[in-house]
């Protein structure tokens, strides 16, 4: 009996040893809603996990050349957000944690390919170590094993989206995304297997932008190519990117490797007329012509959709930028010193860098260096004239400057007459 129970508890210690350690990973999950609500308002993204066939709709491996073996309109689609800040309609990146049905485990099928992509959205500046990344897969199996691989890769803010604790339940992912009512775009052409979701684009200029000359403007866009998967198959990468203007085609560029992860894209420097334009650009395969991943621009087709960057604003005006920080002098509350962020604590349409006329009486003078000495060495807002975050002797050295002088001046505040 007693060799009996030794045995019986050897059996165990070894099955026990034999389980996956994925098990004891700390993998959080998040529900489909809270990950959906995280992304409208910038709080991390929400990451793809799952393989080609499945945005058409189907579980297994896609062997002829129209017909799905098993579709199911649950896990069909790519998983999509407005962002609120912006406006601008995005979708998860693609990146399949595997590709075939012959690696169900707890590694990426290609572990490079897969970091590659990862590499490629910290380059692009979209994600970090620490970044919330939200993984979603069919059911809420690969997103989990997916968090516990990158966890091991050094990403400490992953999570997978299955309103379940157990991803044995096969209740959560794009089951979970689709019962819940959250919207998903899903491309028309079920027989085309080449489709992928709108990967991440980071262009420039900025949304917003303001140019105070009629000098040319040099647009650039960077995205993460589609991950390729299973070798033999047709993906499609983008092979060009065009630039649109104010709706109108420009200029297209093609890509210098179809076949790399990242690509930066440089188009040919635009002068354009004082005034307020859109300007946008759309990533594109030689998939006879079509446009590659509902990558935006103003006149897409239905199935294309505005996504990706969005239309983007840019304002060039003929108003001089004395100090050069981007701001017209006629919209900028320090004129004669570049303050990009337009910094202003008091309120009084003089930026912080050049006014040190804290007691408002329209000169610096012995009370204005009574009230610096008086929260010297503090975090005083209205003191901390370069913004450092605390008041020193830069701050001192601003108002020695500008010491029996005016504050300003600002094309916010009319000159004194």
């Amino acid at each position: 009996m007693r060799e009996k129970n030794i045995q019986m508890f050897l059996t165990a210690m070894v099955l026990l040893l034999m389980a996956p350690s994925v098990w004891a990973a700390s993998v959080p999950n998040i529900s489909a809603v809270n990950a959906y609500n995280n992304v409208r308002t910038g709080t991390g993204i929400i990451i793809d996990v799952r393989t080609v066939e499945e945005h058409n709709s189907c579980n297994q491996a896609w062997g002829g050349a129209t017909a799905c073996p098993n579709p199911e309109a649950r896990n069909w689609g790519s998983p999509e957000w407005t962002d609120t800040a912006t406006g601008v309609l995005m979708q998860a990146p693609n990146i399949p944690y595997w590709v075939s049905n012959t690696n169900a485990g707890q590694s990426p099928q290609d572990p490079a390919e897969f970091l590659a992509y990862f590499e490629a959205l910290r380059t692009a500046g979209v994600i970090n170590y620490s970044s919330p990344i939200y993984l979603i897969c069919r059911s809420g199996m690969r997103s989990f094993y997916g968090g516990v691989y990158l966890e091991s890769q050094g990403y400490t803010n992953v999570y997978s989206v299955d309103v379940d604790s157990d991803p044995n339940n096969n209740v959560g992912g794009m089951l979970e995304w689709t019962d819940n009512g959250l919207p998903k775009h899903t491309t028309s052409g079920l027989a085309n297997r080449g489709w992928m979701p709108p990967q991440i684009f980071s262009n420039a200029p900025t949304d917003g932008y303001t140019q105070a000359t009629t000098d040319p403007i040099t647009f650039t866009a960077t995205i993460l190519e589609p991950p390729f998967g299973r070798a033999g198959w047709t993906y499609y990468p983008v092979t060009q990117v065009s630039l649109y203007i104010d709706g109108a085609w420009v200029e297209n560029v093609g890509s210098p490797d179809p076949l790399s992860p990242r690509q930066s894209y440089t188009f040919s420097a635009q002068t354009l007329t004082a005034d307020t334009h859109t300007w946008n650009v759309r990533a594109e395969s030689d998939e006879g012509g079509v446009g590659w991943n509902a990558h935006a621009h103003s006149d897409a087709s239905p199935d294309e959709g505005l996504y990706g960057p969005g239309v983007r604003t840019l304002t060039v005006t003929t108003d001089p930028d004395t100090d050069g920080d981007g701001i017209p002098d006629s919209s900028d509350n320090c004129t004669l010193v570049a303050n990009a962020d337009q910094r202003d604590t008091d309120g009084d349409n003089y930026g912080n860098i050049c006014d040190p006329d804290f007691d408002q009486s329209g000169s610096v003078n012995f009370l204005d260096l009574g009230y610096l000495k008086s929260v010297f060495l503090t975090a005083d807002a209205d003191a901390d004239l370069d913004g450092s975050g605390s008041v020193n002797f830069l701050d001192l050295g601003i108002l020695k400057g500008m010491f029996l002088g005016v504050p300003g001046p600002s094309g916010l505040v009319p000159p004194p007459v």
